[in-house]
């Protein structure tokens, strides 16, 4: 059939799409926040492309899957306490109430978010997308904005997709963790050197539960049967690195988890623990009540350890405790340079097998 529509009408129709998707976007500004060694996230949910048929449709629209991502990704960040994610209201200062099209920001590798990330005074911009091309995907990338270094973890599984949205989101951080940590851990100390004293774990304020609080960690399975159950503490650190050890620490726990020979006890788990218990990470150092926490968490072993300075010399010592005798296992230490801390990282893989016995 002939079509009604004469072509120049369908021709401006397509110019004034191509123009409003041209539209500039203003970005405002906010006052710079006060100094801190935490890494300050700017998070940005995106929906690419989601299809019109019903295998490329999402059940959420993009404002509340937008919502409900910056909310998951904010507490599972913020939970660390090496983390500072930007709080949705300066976002909204930042960038008002303007209709931003999804494409926009992928334009220019992520130029309008990396923007938007340098007015929030971020130093690292994260981008939480979800799409559609061919099959759904979900994709988080990373972008330091001083240096413009990026990590990026995709999944293009449609099933990942339809899981537990709270694992999907740890576990695509966790991801990316893995591959940013030397980037993080460096950052941490150059903000370390000209920030106050970070507040330790045991001085913040517990988060209250809330409607999402995730379920305690599920029993052993078959395949961790045998296995010692491990609680890895944040290390004791002077407060200029604080933040830089708890970086370490949760390397540290990935390095002993990666090896195999452990069941570790999650994060979520201890600090669950640390608060129920009213302890604070102060009376971890005292034999008694870390043997407490160990048998409340069903644990039989535990890490522990301190990073320190000595003159231009950073020291990691650390040590693996049997929790019913209070017996130290075995010991094992690094050291390194300031200024080259990416070496702590990269010597993890032997202290975890000194700390073994292997």
């Amino acid at each position: 059939m002939k079509s009604t529509c004469p072509l120049s009408t369908i021709m401006l129709i397509a110019l004034l799409g191509l123009l409003a998707g041209c539209t500039p976007v203003h970005v405002g500004t906010i006052p710079t926040p006060n100094p801190t060694a935490k890494l300050r996230v700017y998070v940005q949910p995106v929906t690419i492309h989601p299809g019109t048929s019903a295998r490329g449709r999402f059940g959420k629209p993009q404002e509340e899957f937008a919502s409900g991502t910056f909310r998951r990704v904010q507490k599972i960040l913020n939970q660390t306490g090496i983390y500072e994610v930007v709080p949705w209201p300066q976002v909204r200062t930042v960038l008002g109430d303007q209709d931003i099209a999804p494409h926009r920001w992928r334009q220019n590798d992520w130029a309008l978010a990396r923007h938007v990330g340098q007015a929030l005074h971020a130093d690292y911009v994260l981008v939480a997308e979800r799409g559609f091309a061919g099959l759904k995907y979900w994709q988080m990338v990373l972008i330091n904005l001083q240096s413009g270094k990026r990590f990026v973890f995709t999944d293009h599984k449609s099933q990942f997709i339809q899981g537990d949205f709270r694992s999907i989101v740890r576990e695509s951080f966790r991801k990316l963790f893995n591959q940013a940590k030397g980037d993080m851990l460096a950052l941490a100390v150059r903000k370390g050197r000209l920030a106050p004293a970070e507040p330790s774990l045991r001085e913040q304020v517990p988060i209250p539960p809330d409607e999402d609080a995730e379920p305690p960690e599920e029993p052993k399975t078959e395949r961790d049967a045998g296995k010692p159950r491990v609680v890895v503490y944040d290390l004791d650190t002077a407060d200029r690195l604080h933040v830089a050890g708890l970086i370490i620490t949760e390397a540290l726990r990935e390095e002993f988890h990666r090896s195999g020979r452990y069941t570790i006890v999650n994060r979520q788990d201890l600090q669950r623990a640390i608060e129920e218990m009213k302890l604070g990470q102060s009376g971890l150092l005292e034999e008694g009540k870390a043997l407490q926490l160990g048998k409340w968490l069903a644990a039989s072993q535990s890490i522990s350890g301190r990073l320190s300075p000595l003159g231009s010399i950073l020291i990691l010592q650390a040590r693996r405790t049997d929790l019913e005798t209070t017996g130290i296992m075995a010991a094992a230490s690094l050291r390194c340079r300031e200024g080259k801390e990416e070496e702590l990282l990269d010597g993890l893989p032997e202290l975890v097998r000194q700390l073994s016995g292997r």
